[in-house]
């Protein structure tokens, strides 16, 4: 989370000839494996194709492995891939509820370079100031055992810290 706000801070997406240029702000996205598969995964990327979801070349590269922080829905281990992203399999996280997710998947979370939170990023021109979180936003990850961590995200700033 903290890596995916510091790329935001350092990395202005404005683009004053692109009327969606706040669809490729930097993004933590996580999805579903495959129902045949099942598990929870991660990506950090920046939307440059303006899809709505990451491809492999769009993700941030781990600096500590320099390895893809991606997966597939397949949730392989792969060798460019930080097997880290893989939350169930790696951390046993059964579930993850956001306080502000705004999708009916399991949620995101996107920085602006200005600071600003954004739960998720409009499809539409020019609203580029939609879905910014206004309070404190939680995120929590619960193992099988019902075990957890919650990550608080402050809304003025995007400061992420670990609720104890």
């Amino acid at each position: 989370m903290k890596e995916t706000r510091y790329q935001a801070l350092i990395d202005n997406k404005y683009e004053s000839n692109d009327n969606l240029w706040h669809k490729s702000r930097w993004t933590l996205k996580f999805f579903r494996c495959n129902k045949d598969i099942g598990g929870i995964y991660y990506s950090i990327y920046s939307d440059i194709n303006q899809t709505g979801h990451p491809n492999f070349n769009e993700t941030l590269k781990d600096p500590l492995t320099n390895k893809r922080i991606y997966s597939t829905n397949r949730c392989e281990d792969k060798e460019n891939r930080s097997k880290y992203v893989l939350l169930t399999k790696e951390y046993e996280i059964k579930e993850i509820k956001i306080s502000c997710n705004r999708r009916k998947s399991i949620g995101q979370i996107s920085f602006g370079n200005e600071g600003k939170v954004y739960s998720r990023l409009s499809a539409y021109e020019n609203e580029y100031k939609e879905y910014e979180i206004e309070n404190r936003c939680k995120i929590k990850l619960i193992s099988e055992n019902k075990d957890f961590k919650e990550i608080i995200i402050e809304a003025n700033n995007g400061f992420t810290y670990i609720n104890k």
